[in-house]
């Protein structure tokens, strides 16, 4: 009997250790599917982060080459718009060289009204001396200019170069331009 109650106590200890074995098994697996679970869920949000983030570089590049489009297009509008401004300009001093000598006369007797006094020395393009001379009380120098004229008067030179009004009346005009462009 001591035999049989020990082999009954060695069976009931194999049993349980076997219970407890397969429970630790058990518990094993579930532990091991947990951790295989958590890791798969964070892998997931890891992954799911860098797409985000992507997603937002992707934006950001995106916004960042529209702006720079649209930089560069308002960049050829100004460049082409300048070519025309400085055409016009271009223009317009040729019209002033080109004038006749009546005209270029009437250039001077305009201004001549807007000045105190009277007398001062005229110093104009060679081409326009002697018609000058017939036309106009004032003294003509001997000295030219290449373009429209100077008048010395009481040791005031009044400079009427026409590449100076030109250059002038474009750095206002293109001021106001500016001003016009930016107020957008």
């Amino acid at each position: 009997m001591y035999v049989s109650n020990l082999d009954n106590i060695i069976e009931k200890i194999g049993k349980d250790a076997q219970v407890e074995a397969e429970k630790i098994v058990d518990a094993a697996k579930k532990e091991q599917q947990s951790i295989i679970q958590r890791a798969e869920e964070e892998a997931n949000q890891r992954a799911q982060e860098i797409i985000d983030k992507a997603e937002e570089e992707a934006k950001a590049l995106i916004a960042k080459t529209l702006e720079s489009s649209k930089l560069k297009a308002r960049d050829k509008v100004l460049d082409s718009k300048n070519v025309v401004i400085d055409r016009t300009f271009d223009l317009a001093y040729k019209g002033l060289t080109d004038m006749s000598d009546k005209d270029f006369m009437k250039f001077i007797n305009k201004f001549l009204k807007g000045v105190d006094g009277e007398g001062g020395v005229l110093v104009v393009p060679e081409k326009y001396k002697d018609y000058v001379r017939k036309h106009s009380d004032l003294k003509v120098s001997d000295d030219t200019v290449k373009d429209g004229f100077l008048l010395e008067k009481e040791k005031i030179t009044y400079n009427n170069r026409f590449k100076n009004l030109v250059y002038q009346l474009k750095f206002k005009l293109t001021g106001e331009y500016f001003e016009d462009i930016f107020k957008e």
